[in-house]
């Protein structure tokens, strides 16, 4: 990787690392106050009208990363959003906020595929693994730091000081693309190409892919399971093990350091498609193990080792899948494509979210999460297999 590539791969790593963390402090900010104000329909709703939108506009946005040079784009987002969010500073009504949250998610959309189709372009394959490990690294440092800072600010000098600091590191971001010496400029299209055929590019890839296809479903599986246990480990934790709220916030801290050390890891492990996915079994076998332990553990003093564990394999599992993903999906749709890994992804999310609040009023805690566990288990026995050999015959047909 040369100089400008560097600069550029930190610049976006950088910004989009501190984007994140005003998105965390402006949404925590907003549960917390309506959690204050009983509006405790709106911590759901809320949650909602910012995962939507990328499932939703997956279509159309896969398509304009794909026919609009990035760095324009992502520029004029990062300013829009920006102003959408200090919207929030003078609407007070939920209504109003709800539909701004949507336009938020909305630009979401746009800038998710828009900013991994960009950093795939910059990046060299040799140094992918190690570019996606960085991003994934910050991403969950800045998942840990979010709420903490939200709740620091929130109390100490109020909502619309977290909506000014969300829009300033939007419209940060916006200035830095135009710093950036590299840009993702529109491929040619295909004459013969119907109008429905490039919209569903991104999507018919993913799971046209012989290799890819069983990787995105065991990740499927994978991402349905981590969110099942999101919804029951404040009951495991604070309700059948009787830990306190400061305990409860501390496992989730855990499990966010081994994350974070996960992704530093896999960014060192040996590269190749073989390699990759030898992570992401390994990575998916050891939060799928250590899920279903924490499942029969007495007490949560045994947790906490079980959680870095857990972490651990969850950033060895993104990175790997990232590194897969950012190789595998051709140039001249990588925006449609990342656009699909979004909505599938995210879909899984909520179907997973909306299936646990459900459950977890039927089953025990304990229950759903040895549940989750031998799900990651048996998707990674039986998809990883079939995803090694398609690699092997990809290997041998090279």
């Amino acid at each position: 990787m040369n100089q400008a590539q560097q600069r550029d791969i930190r610049l976006i790593v950088l910004f989009r690392s501190l984007s994140f963390v005003g998105d965390e402090i402006a949404l925590f900010a907003l549960m917390v106050h309506s959690a204050h104000s009983n509006q405790h329909w709106m911590i759901g709703a809320l949650a909602f009208a910012n995962a939507a939108p990328p499932v939703l506009l997956t279509p159309i946005a896969g398509l304009v990363v794909d026919r609009v040079p990035t760095r324009r784009l992502l520029g004029w987002l990062g300013v829009l959003q920006a102003v959408t969010v200090l919207g929030l500073v003078v609407v007070h009504t939920s209504y109003g906020i709800l539909i701004l949250t949507v336009l938020l998610g909305c630009g979401v959309a746009f800038t998710q595929p828009g900013y991994g189709a960009l950093v795939a372009h910059i990046t060299p394959e040799e140094d992918m693994a190690k570019t996606q490990a960085s991003m994934q690294s910050l991403v969950a440092v800045a998942g840990m730091a979010g709420p903490a800072l939200a709740g620091l600010i929130y109390g100490q000098f109020g909502l619309s000081t977290a909506f000014i600091c969300d829009g300033v590191t939007f419209l940060l971001i916006g200035v830095a693309t135009l710093f950036l010496h590299h840009d993702r400029r529109p491929e040619p299209r295909h004459s013969d190409e119907t109008q429905k055929g490039q919209v569903m590019a991104g999507m018919r890839w993913l799971f046209g892919d012989p290799l890819l296809r069983p990787v995105v479903i065991e990740t499927m599986i994978f991402v349905f399971a981590i969110n099942l246990i999101t919804v029951s480990e404040v009951v495991l934790i604070t309700r059948t093990m009787h830990a306190s709220s400061t305990i409860y916030g501390l496992v989730g801290a855990t499990y966010g350091i081994g994350n974070v050390l996960g992704s530093v890891l896999a960014g060192r492990l040996p590269q190749g498609d073989m390699n990759i996915i030898r992570s992401l079994m390994m990575g998916t076998v050891l939060i799928g193990g250590a899920i279903t332990i924490v499942g029969w553990l007495p007490s949560v003093g045994w947790v906490f080792p079980f959680m870095v564990v857990g972490g651990v394999g969850n950033g060895i599992a993104n990175v790997a899948a990232m590194t897969l993903f950012a190789l595998r999906i051709p140039e001249e749709i990588r925006g449609r494509g990342y656009a699909a890994i979004g909505a599938v992804f995210t879909g899984m999310s909520l179907c997973s979210m909306a299936f646990g609040g459900v459950i977890i009023s039927a089953l025990p805690a304990r229950t759903i999460f040895q549940i989750a566990g031998l799900a990651s288990l048996g998707a990674v026995l039986f998809f990883g297999p079939l995803a090694l050999r398609q690699a092997k015959r990809a290997a041998q047909g090279a």
